[in-house]
């Protein structure tokens, strides 16, 4: 099983998302909707199932305003998507986590971002350990540095693959 961060998942339901900044040349990343449609016709072919962290889906709807419904809607019909929710295993994953950074004296372990935005990322790796996911595909600086000491890999948009030439139309993009 591997995970979708907000970026992934913004760019599936909204095609007018903007695309990430390749850190490298600190420019857009090209073809990241192309890219991200492919990396899914892949996992679909492999049988691998998307997990989608309830706070990411959470914040993509809170974005996506009166598009939500249907953005949800074309999620639920999907049978390669499934929802991670922050359920009690999480709890106690969240709660270890942040208890460690805390007991090291740095809650945010370092990272230059608000207390909010760190709970939120810590959230979204709980529930990937929780799922046993082996990658997180993200965009985050933070979400990788997380998963840094873990066995979960963080897999940028620029790091995906080109799609051929000629690319069949998803699945769930279908009306």
């Amino acid at each position: 099983m591997v995970a979708f961060d907000s970026t992934y998942l913004s760019l599936i339901l909204n095609p007018a998302s903007p695309p990430p900044v390749d850190a490298s040349t600190k420019k857009p990343v090209e073809q990241a909707k192309e890219r991200i449609d492919f990396l899914i016709l892949t996992l679909e072919k492999q049988k691998e199932k998307i997990l989608i962290p309830t706070p990411v889906l959470g914040e993509v709807l809170v974005l996506s305003g009166k598009s939500g419904p249907d953005y949800l809607a074309r999620l639920e019909r999907s049978s390669h998507f499934e929802f991670g929710d922050f359920d009690r295993r999480v709890a106690v994953e969240f709660a270890t986590s942040v208890a460690m950074a805390k007991g090291a004296g740095d809650k945010r372990r370092g990272m230059a971002k608000t207390w909010a935005k760190a709970k939120f990322d810590e959230q979204v790796v709980a529930i990937a350990k929780v799922h046993n996911v082996i990658a997180i595909y993200s965009d985050d600086k933070d979400i990788a540095d997380l998963c840094a000491t873990t066995l979960i890999k963080v897999i940028p948009v620029r790091e995906l693959s080109e799609p051929p030439e000629e690319q069949a139309e998803l699945p769930f993009d279908q009306t």
